[in-house]
C-alpha cells in the first residue's frame, strides 16, 4: 500500500483596492490548483486546471479539497480485504456540478469494484464539526455502487462526508469533502503589522510579499511604520509613541471588526516591565524590568511608573526599575489583552564577522513565504533525526 498525504492550494494573483489586497483567480474560467505530494518523505509538485463553469463575478469560488490549511489523507491500495491489516478503508473522492441550475455533490467510491459483499452508508457534517453533528444521508447502499448524488445541498455550503462499511469483524471509513460556491477569502479579520523604519526601508518587496501572503491568509492588514528602538533595549518613551500609534488604529476600527493580532516586525522600540515578583529559575539577577510586548497588546491596562526596584543581585542596570523611567511598574499583564502579539526581531542577535540584521530578517522572510507556499525545492526533510 502506498501513503500519499495531498494537499491543495489555488494559485492567485493579487490586486491592490483602497489600500487592500483583493485575491483573484488569474481567469476567471479556470482554477489553477498546485498539488503537492508528499511521497518518501519528499513533497512532489503537480499542478491541475479545472474548468470553473461558475459567475465570474463570484470570488474565489470552488474548490473539494479547500484552501484552508485542510490536509487530506488519502491510501492507495491495490486491492481490498476488511481481513487485511491496513486495508480498513473506504475510498471516495467528490465533484461538484450544476444540474438545472441546482447544485449537486456527486460522491465517486473508488473501491467499488473490490467491494462486492457489504453494503455501506454515508454521513455528512458541516466542514470542522465537532464529532457529534454526523447525519445520515444514505443508508444500505448496494455493495460495488459507484457513486451516489447529493443533492440536498446548497449556494456556499462546504460539507465533510464519512463512508462507513462494515462486516462481522471490522468497520472500513472513509473520508472526503466538498463545497459549493465557497468564498474561500476566509476572512479572519483585522491585524495591526508594527514595523521598524529601517525595515521597512531595506525590504520593502518582501515586506510587501508578507502583506500580501497576510492577506490571503484572510487578514486585513493594518501597517504602522515606527522608529528603530535604541541599542540598550530600553526605550519606554519611544515605546509609548508606538502604543499610540497602535491604539489610534484599534480606536478607529469599526466595533465589530477590532484588530485581533498585533505582529512585529524588525527592532520596534522594546518596553520594559517588573518589579522582581518572580525571580525565573529563583535567579534574582534576572528580575526586574524585563521585556514586555505585552504593553503594547494591553490597551487598556494601566501601566504605572512610580515604583522603585534595584537590588545589588541584578545582572544588567537596564532591569533597575526606577520612578519616571518608562520602565513599568507591573509584573502581571494589568488587564484582559486586546491581541494576540508576537515580534520577529533580529537585532544583535549574535554578534561578531559576518553578522546582518536585514540579512537575517529578509531570509526569515523568505522561509516563512516559502513554507506557506510550499514552494518547491524550499520545503526541506530534514529534522532533528535526519540530516538528509
Amino acid at each position: 500500500m502506498l501513503n500519499y498525504t495531498l494537499r491543495t492550494l489555488f494559485e492567485f494573483h493579487d490586486r491592490r483596492k483602497d489600500g487592500r489586497w483583493l485575491n483573484h483567480c488569474k481567469d476567471s474560467r479556470w482554477l489553477n490548483l498546485r498539488v503537492n505530494l508528499l511521497k518518501d518523505g519528499r513533497w512532489l509538485n503537480h499542478r491541475l486546471q479545472i474548468q470553473n463553469k461558475m459567475n465570474p463575478k463570484l470570488t474565489l469560488l470552488l474548490s473539494l479539497l479547500l484552501i484552508f490549511s485542510l490536509n487530506i489523507q488519502a491510501q492507495i491500495t491495490s486491492g481490498f480485504n476488511f481481513s487485511d491489516e491496513g486495508n480498513y478503508v473506504c475510498l471516495v473522492d467528490a465533484s461538484v456540478q450544476e444540474v438545472n441550475g441546482n447544485p449537486e455533490v456527486t460522491l465517486h467510491f473508488l473501491d467499488a469494484d473490490l467491494n462486492n459483499a457489504q453494503s455501506f452508508d454515508v454521513y455528512r457534517r458541516p466542514l470542522y464539526g465537532n464529532g457529534d453533528d454526523w447525519v445520515q444521508v444514505a443508508s444500505n447502499l448496494n455493495p460495488g455502487t459507484a457513486s451516489w448524488i447529493d443533492d440536498n445541498v446548497s449556494m456556499g455550503d462546504v460539507w465533510e462526508y464519512q463512508i462507513k462499511r462494515e462486516n462481522a469483524t471490522a468497520t472500513a471509513i472513509g473520508y472526503t469533502s466538498a463545497a459549493v460556491y465557497y468564498d474561500q477569502s476566509d476572512y479572519r479579520g483585522q491585524m495591526i503589522l508594527a514595523i521598524a523604519d529601517d525595515a521597512a526601508q531595506a525590504l520593502p518587496e518582501k515586506i510587501e510579499r508578507l502583506k500580501r501572503d497576510l492577506t490571503g491568509d484572510g487578514w486585513y492588514v493594518n501597517e504602522v511604520i515606527t522608529t528603530k528602538g535604541n541599542v540598550g533595549f530600553s526605550d519606554g518613551e519611544n515605546a509609548v509613541t508606538v502604543k499610540n500609534q497602535i491604539k489610534a488604529i484599534y480606536d478607529n476600527a469599526p466595533s465589530n471588526d477590532k484588530p485581533k493580532v498585533l505582529f512585529i516586525l524588525g527592532h520596534v522600540p522594546l518596553p520594559r516591565s517588573g518589579m522582581g515578583l518572580q525571580a525565573p529559575d529563583n535567579h534574582l539577577e534576572f528580575t526586574g524590568a524585563r521585556g514586555a510586548d505585552c504593553f503594547y497588546a494591553d490597551l487598556d491596562g494601566e501601566f504605572t511608573d512610580v515604583e522603585t526596584y534595584d537590588i545589588p543581585e541584578l545582572s544588567a542596570a537596564l532591569t533597575i526599575n526606577l520612578p519616571g523611567d518608562f520602565r513599568w511598574d507591573q509584573d502581571k499583564i494589568p488587564s484582559e489583552l486586546e491581541m494576540a502579539f508576537g515580534r520577529v526581531d533580529f537585532f544583535r542577535i549574535a554578534d561578531g564577522a559576518g553578522y546582518d540584521e536585514m540579512e537575517d530578517l529578509g531570509n526569515y522572510l523568505d522561509k516563512l513565504h516559502d513554507f506557506r507556499h510550499a514552494t518547491a525545492g524550499k520545503i526541506g526533510t530534514k529534522t532533528a533525526f535526519n540530516s538528509t
